[in-house]
């Protein structure tokens, strides 16, 4: 039996076998150009998100590979334990650039500026609950960056924990993004505000001049 981290596995190695990124094979598929990012293999409960039969159909039939080709495939990744995929995953945040952790419930727009961030050299965590992000940030990794949206849930401000979030790390960069009604008075000494929706060159370009800032 194949577990969902080898399929994910798989189409990552057959995108590599034809020279494409997982975005430009998630376009080539018709599907969303997010579709393939790692940040979809995730569901919002932290639970592994399994790929569809309609996904890996329309992928092996872009890539011209046939069904026992990628059995084959799957049978040559093999499936890392979970202790030992969790520490490589640990060692990429620690070896990254910058680091961003991004808290926001809106899981497709999540997700999008995640691949957004991520295609622009950053390593990205994505957390809809507010509770493990203040973990998090609570904790001892490295962290340069909050990106949260506001309000969260329970009627929690987003720039409380920006307030929350600085006092326990003074040089973190913080960016509010606010959305619907009126937005949070913002404390200067928090973070920059935008407003959603917003494109791609935005949140990238506001990102790198406030972490060089």
């Amino acid at each position: 039996m194949f577990t969902s981290e080898q399929i994910w596995k798989a189409v990552d190695e057959l995108a590599r076998a034809h020279g494409l990124s997982a975005s430009r094979l998630s376009i080539m598929a018709g599907l969303d150009p997010t579709a393939l990012n790692k940040s979809k293999r995730i569901g919002s409960e932290g639970r592994p998100r399994w790929m569809s039969t309609e996904t890996v159909a329309k992928i092996l039939t872009v890539t011209n590979t046939s069904l026992g080709e990628f059995v084959r495939k799957l049978e040559d990744v093999g499936a890392e334990p979970a202790a030992h995929a969790a520490l490589h995953s640990e060692a990429r945040w620690l070896a990254g650039k910058a680091r961003i952790l991004l808290v926001d419930q809106d899981e497709s727009f999540a997700a999008h500026a995640a691949a957004c961030l991520e295609e622009a050299g950053y390593e990205t965590r994505v957390m809809p609950d507010f509770r493990r992000a203040l973990e998090m940030i609570e904790g001892g990794q490295p962290l340069d960056m909050l990106i949260v949206t506001t309000p969260l849930p329970y009627g929690v401000r987003g720039s409380a924990l920006g307030r929350i979030a600085r006092m326990r790390r003074p040089d973190l960069k913080i960016l509010l993004l606010a959305t619907g009604g009126a937005p949070d008075a913002v404390d200067p000494e928090i973070g920059h505000m935008l407003r959603k929706p917003l494109d791609d060159a935005r949140l990238v370009s506001e990102t790198a001049r406030l972490l060089h800032s």
